[in-house]
């Protein structure tokens, strides 16, 4: 969660503020010079191979900084803010979790960064600290360097403290790009954390007389010991290491059609983010490009979505254009795959249950009397031509009618008798870079055929674009 970028950011900050404050800034420096002349041999190796880390760290960062857009929104979420600062309920909340659903904490299977905190015992430390201080402030000159870390520990927490969905950082976030690499300021607690539990530390061992040898010892181990079972966490993730290896059957599939140069994966019935991570497995292992990807930002023009919604193909489908990428792309399946380079693209909005095929046929089932499908023309010219495709009942329907509209089009009536598959012919002209809905409706009331628990209206099957 602390990667490296992060941790140096934080350490680079934490020290630049600390030396700014320091005192005879001048004479440390000529100090720290005169010493280092007498250990050049290591000195001197150490900064080439720091440079050249560097120099290589701002060829490959610099650029996707300056192509990548990222929202101020996503960032001030995952800020901290005074409804998450004392939150410990991550992975079950440990054994004071009852204490954290009592306080209206939720207990999270899972990592949500937006919702980490202190917990409450390092948030109770930071209060004792500044007592401590405030106290002994007779005797500061004891502890004006712990004082000093104290207060450069709270001031930075500060900058990037969120209210009224605002920050001191956000202004940085959002006008120097080297700064919107930290999307998710919240880890500054870890940060926080570990600096004051040292400033704790090191504030009994100074007085060890005092609290480990009188009648503070109780105090000061009950403390110490709340501290550690705080941290302590008695179930790991629920994500399972089966959950990263992807699924190996989307590699079989999408090799059955080698005309595939990239492809999308859009698996319908999940969410934008298991799409992503599944698809860059599925590249790896089938060696295809593949348009989906997991980033910090996003390449411009490319979708921004939330990790929640589902595939934007149209959107998608402008990038590719707007790259010259979209010639013999695909659209990835569950079980089909799909050329993404027709002149329309037909994909489902709602009330269809997910894509099927035999092999021969391609079939979406309507488990709704109300249900649409997406025409998508992410060409920048108007696509206008006939679209073919097949209407079947299912096995346990009486004979009904369909009405079928696109757009804002004429309303089309077709009477459709049980176990007789109709044919239909529809006529299509969609602006450019825009979709248009098919919609369906059904005078019927569905109905379940043995072995399946969906309630059934009418299939739409081997949709043919012309």
């Amino acid at each position: 969660m602390l990667t490296s970028w992060y941790a140096s950011f934080f350490i680079a900050l934490f020290l630049f503020v600390l030396i700014l404050t320091t005192k005879n800034l001048k004479v440390i420096v000529l100090e720290c010079i005169d010493e280092s002349r007498k250990k050049l041999r290591i000195i001197i190796p150490s900064l080439i191979f720091s440079l050249a880390s560097l120099l290589l760290f701002l060829y490959i960062h610099l650029p996707i900084l300056s192509s990548n857009i990222r929202t101020n929104q996503e960032m001030i979420l995952n800020s901290p803010n005074f409804s998450n600062i004392m939150n410990g309920s991550q992975l079950g909340g440990g054994i004071f979790s009852r204490i954290y659903e009592i306080l209206g904490f939720q207990e999270e299977p899972f990592y949500y960064e937006y919702q980490i905190g202190l917990t409450l015992s390092i948030f109770a430390i930071t209060l004792l600290i500044a007592i401590f201080f405030l106290l002994n402030f007779r005797h500061r000159n004891r502890y004006t360097f712990l004082i000093k870390l104290y207060l450069i520990n709270v001031i930075i927490l500060s900058v990037f403290f969120v209210v009224d969905n605002s920050s001191v950082f956000s202004y940085f976030y959002e006008h120097f790009k080297v700064f919107s690499s930290i999307r998710v300021p919240i880890r500054y607690l870890i940060f926080f954390a570990t600096i004051n539990v040292f400033i704790f530390l090191k504030i009994i061992d100074l007085n060890h007389l005092k609290y480990l040898k009188s009648r503070w010892v109780i105090v000061t181990t009950t403390i110490l010991l709340i501290l550690v079972l705080d941290q302590f966490r008695l179930t790991t993730s629920e994500f399972k290491k089966t959950s990263f290896q992807g699924d190996t059957n989307l590699t079989k599939i999408l090799k059955t059609n080698p005309e595939c140069k990239s492809f999308i994966l859009s698996t319908e019935g999940l969410e934008w983010w298991d799409d992503q991570l599944q698809a860059m497995i599925t590249s790896a292992e089938s060696g295809l490009p593949t348009v989906n990807g997991y980033s910090g930002g996003f390449p411009n023009g490319y979708p921004n979505l939330n990790w929640r919604s589902k595939s934007d193909l149209l959107s998608i489908g402008r990038w590719l254009t707007a790259n010259n990428a979209e010639e013999k792309s695909c659209v990835l399946r569950r079980n089909l795959v799909e050329s993404f380079n027709s002149k329309i693209f037909v994909d489902s909005n709602e009330g269809f249950d997910l894509i099927e095929s035999n092999g021969r046929d391609v079939w979406r089932w309507s488990i709704s009397d109300q249900s649409s499908l997406k025409l998508i023309n992410y060409r920048k010219l108007i696509a206008s031509d006939s679209l073919a495709l097949d209407l079947q009942l299912p096995k346990c329907s009486a004979d009904s009618y369909i009405n079928i509209q696109i757009g804002s089009g004429v309303i089309q009536r077709f009477r459709i008798e049980n176990g007789v598959k109709k044919s239909i012919k529809l006529d299509y002209l969609i602006s450019g870079e825009s979709e248009q809905y098919l919609n369906f409706s059904i005078d019927s009331s569905g109905c379940a055929v043995d072995n399946d628990p969906r309630k059934l209206y009418f299939n739409v099957s081997n949709i043919q674009v012309n």
